[in-house]
């Protein structure tokens, strides 16, 4: 079995140092910027997509950057003036209404709505001006849902979806674009019919695979865009990862069924379902496989429920139940009693992944929840545990601060995390800049 059953050391640990974020740089013009996502050494893609109330407003744009070279574009000041250009054309296209014959006058909302649509066509015309030569604007947004990695293994190529998202839970075309970095060169995928959920490359990049809606899980050449197998599972697919020998990929659905097929001949090799009651609990959205190809990590829906597999050798073997079972902790949140209580049914894990390495017979993995934007991390030998809470608040904490771990409208905004092996540290991205916590 897996490390000690032993009563957790429960730590709730304080940030070893905080960076805090540079002022912004405007470049996609009114669109949110939904991903960040650089490769070294000098390689930066943002993805942005538009804040539309209506679904046939929706749009998304990529741009790959080039960190080496400065932009000559606008200044600051320069990216102010669409706001001035637009009120004194909506004026004299007032003045010019009005002279007419007979004269035509606008409400004010409507002079509102026409200022705010030059507004936003001027400063689209501006940003997409000031670009450096070498920044590509691709029409399209990252897939980053579930885990799903942005990058190929060697940071040349990276997937893209639909700029406008295809009708979900229906019968409706969503292609993958596979974009090269140096050559900008495009390899479509086609065959989904519904929402695209996860996407990743196999260890050596010479597979995709990618889960949708659709019921099916489907496995790609990168290079040439040719379709492998189509595991079918009748089920809305959500997430995935493959093994570090290039040999299996695991897969789950809808009904919390966890599945591993082989690359190469496209059999499943083995299948695993827990035998529970309700629903939403079914939900298994996050994985992660081992870099020694030894332990499976799979994350709930509810209850903040993660389930640790040992693998046996045997490759066509799967295990019959899981080593451990694992529910995250809400003690060390601020909420109050009654409110835990009520909480624990609903602690979605929303992030889960191995630390470090698996060494000195030690299992130590991540994991983040959707409830309280907590982060825990578990070492099974060392019998220890650590909750980092990053919007962690005084009486001293000014009004904006305490809503960092809201949006404007309200929506609670989770925080990235990542594991760095040569510190043993974990560096915590808020809204508000980058914690850095040692794990003691």
């Amino acid at each position: 079995m897996v490390g000690p059953r032993c009563r957790y050391d429960d730590r709730l640990v304080r940030p070893v140092h905080r960076r805090a974020r540079d002022h912004p740089v405007r470049t996609h013009c009114f669109y949110r910027v939904a991903r960040l996502c650089s490769r070294p050494p000098d390689t930066l893609v943002s993805s942005a997509r538009s804040r539309g109330n209506r679904a046939e407003d929706e749009r998304a744009e990529t741009i790959v950057w080039n960190l080496e070279e400065k932009s000559e574009g606008p200044t600051e000041m320069a990216r102010a003036e669409p706001d001035e250009v637009a009120r004194e054309a909506v004026e004299h296209i007032q003045t010019r209404l009005a002279a007419a014959a007979p004269p035509v006058s606008l409400e004010p909302g409507e002079t509102a709505e026409l200022t705010t649509t030059l507004e936003k066509l001027l400063s689209r015309y501006i940003s997409r001006s000031s670009l450096p030569s070498t920044a590509r604007r691709l029409s399209g947004r990252l897939c980053t849902s579930f885990q799903s990695p942005v990058f190929n293994n060697a940071g040349t190529a990276f997937t893209v979806l639909p700029a406008r998202s295809p009708p979900s839970n229906g019968d409706a075309q969503w292609d993958i674009r596979v974009h090269e970095l140096v050559s900008g060169r495009e390899t479509i995928l086609t065959g989904h019919r519904d929402s695209i959920m996860w996407i990743g490359f196999s260890p050596d990049d010479s597979l995709i695979v990618s889960a949708c809606w659709d019921g099916t899980f489907r496995v790609w050449r990168a290079s040439t865009g040719e379709q492998v197998h189509v595991w079918t599972t009748d089920k809305q697919n959500w997430t995935g990862c493959f093994a570090p020998d290039d040999e299996r990929f695991l897969g789950t659905d809808g009904n919390g069924m966890i599945r591993v097929w082989s690359l190469s001949s496209g059999e499943l090799l083995w299948s695993y379902e827990q035998e529970e009651e309700g629903f939403m609990r079914r939900w298994r959205r996050f994985v992660d496989w081992s870099s020694d190809g030894k332990y499976i990590l799979v994350g709930g829906e509810e209850l903040g429920e993660i389930l640790l597999f040992e693998v046996p050798s045997d490759n066509s073997v799967g295990p019959s139940e899981a080593a451990q079972r694992r529910v995250l902790s809400l003690e060390k949140t601020r909420m109050d009693d009654d409110v835990k209580r009520m909480a624990r049914g609903f602690l979605n894990v929303n992030s889960l992944r191995f630390i470090f390495d698996v060494d000195d017979n030690d299992v130590a993995f991540g994991a983040s929840t959707y409830i309280d934007a907590g982060i825990e991390f578990v070492s099974l030998a060392r019998g220890k545990r650590w909750r980092i809470i990053p919007f962690e608040r005084t009486d001293d904490d000014d009004a904006d601060y305490k809503r960092l771990d809201r949006t404007k409208e309200g929506w609670p905004i989770y925080p990235r995390w990542s594991a760095l092996k040569e510190s043993r540290q974990v560096v915590v991205i808020s809204p508000d800049g980058a914690r850095f916590w040692k794990l003691t």
